[in-house]
């Protein structure tokens, strides 16, 4: 049997000061910074036998990652057997590397952090350090040289961000990242406070959060109840609208390891006490203020989608056909019951109040199909409720209050052309 083991590479470079001594190597991490190995901006190359140790001491994040600039180390074979990098865990057990070689930045893509659980952290990975890794508070990264051959070392981003929060009085919460997925294995903590003697008053605008039947995935927890669902016609989502009977409440977010949404969006406001007997919105997800900020959030981020795929220059047309539906205070002829003035003096289509399947944004699926589902979910809610009744008749002749209703037949012209294949 011959054994052949990995070798020592002839004809290496020689430097200069391979052997200087860093006392104190590595030092603990407090704060989002960039780390790099000794003697990186001094001479280009690291120093001979090494070992460093940077520690993470940042409880109060939320989502820690190392992102490599520049990686090069000694290649010592898929044990790293001379110069190395490794993540270690508050115990001291590596969990992800060793890593060596080198990483070529202009002609590798680095990938995303990887979203595992800190309780279910996925097999240890090696090799070149070419991607983001996701790091928990306690762990350490390590770096050891042996006693010959030295390159030029690394440079790491250390990421940090905290999604918990504190309101008073009113304001906006989103998950982290809204509009966009939010991150797997996140648990975030929101502090609402009302003002003086008045309680919180909670209104959805947007929801697509991994469903269960008992939200044990994902979920916003308010007042000891949890929600999920992929939009708020789920069985489990919240109410569009929520009265908290009290000065302050904590909601927690948290999202497991895997599968991911564009989450959630809520205003609040502080409210009479008085109003916590108001009778709730009927027809919640029918309601023209959720309905349209949904609609809003659909073209946001299918206009996102369409940009990053391989006919950008489509986009501007999209964009001016949801300008021309919106530029029509859309909201404001909206109605969820009533006569509708408008329909019974033109003899128009009255609007059937029929209930409206509400969709939301599937980042899964081609743009064409997001573009349909957007542009039939329009006609149908124009179809159903709406109208003029309440709206101020345009001054001036019969013409210009023609021309003021027949916007709305170019509203639906307007979708139609959506759909048009030459679009796609």
């Amino acid at each position: 049997m011959i054994a052949v083991a990995f070798a020592k590479e002839k004809n290496a470079p020689v430097h200069r000061n391979v052997n200087t001594v860093v006392d104190n190597c590595g030092g603990t991490i407090t704060a989002a910074q960039t780390i790099k190995s000794p003697g990186f901006d001094e001479y280009g190359y690291y120093y001979n036998n090494m070992y460093c140790v940077w520690t993470i001491n940042m409880p109060d994040s939320d989502f820690i990652e190392l992102a490599p600039r520049v990686f090069s180390l000694e290649n010592g074979g898929t044990s790293c057997e001379y110069d190395a990098v490794r993540i270690n865990d508050a115990d001291g057990e590596t969990t992800d590397g060793p890593f060596c070689g080198t990483w070529n930045q202009d002609s590798r893509k680095r990938r995303q952090a990887a979203k595992d659980s800190k309780d279910e952290r996925q097999a240890m990975r090696s090799g070149t350090l070419d991607y983001n890794i996701r790091i928990y508070d306690g762990d350490s990264i390590v770096f050891n040289s042996d006693g010959s051959v030295v390159y030029e070392g690394f440079e790491f981003d250390i990421n940090a961000y905290t999604c918990s929060q504190s309101f008073t009085g009113s304001g906006v919460v989103t998950s982290p990242n809204h509009p966009l997925n939010y991150d797997n294995d996140v648990s975030c903590e929101y502090n609402l406070e009302a003002e003086a003697g008045k309680h919180l008053k909670l209104t959805f605008t947007h929801w697509d959060v991994e469903n269960d039947s008992n939200c044990e995935y994902d979920s916003l927890t308010v007042n000891e109840t949890k929600y999920c669902g992929r939009n708020m016609t789920e069985e489990n989502a919240p109410a569009y609208e929520m009265i908290i009977p009290a000065t302050n409440a904590v909601l927690n977010w948290s999202s497991d390891g895997s599968v991911i949404g564009t989450g959630f969006r809520f205003e609040f406001e502080s409210v009479d006490p008085a109003d916590d007997v108001e009778e709730p919105t009927a027809n919640p997800n029918q309601d023209p203020a959720a309905f349209w900020a949904n609609f809003s959030d659909f073209y946001t981020q299918t206009k996102a989608q369409m940009e990053a795929g391989d006919r950008p220059w489509k986009t501007p047309h999209f964009t001016w056909m949801y300008n021309r539906i919106m530029s029509h205070n859309i909201e404001e002829q909206s109605q969820l019951e009533g006569d509708c003035t408008w329909a019974l003096e033109t003899g128009n289509q009255h609007p059937s109040y029929e209930p409206v399947t509400v969709e939301s944004f599937n980042p899964d699926v081609d743009r064409c199909i997001n573009l349909m589902t957007m542009a039939d979910m329009g006609l149908d809610y124009i179809d159903s409720y709406v109208c003029m009744t309440g709206n101020p008749k345009p001054r001036g002749t019969l013409r210009r209050y023609d021309k003021k209703i027949n916007s709305f037949f170019t509203i639906h012209m307007v979708f139609y052309m959506i759909l048009d294949l030459r679009f796609f």
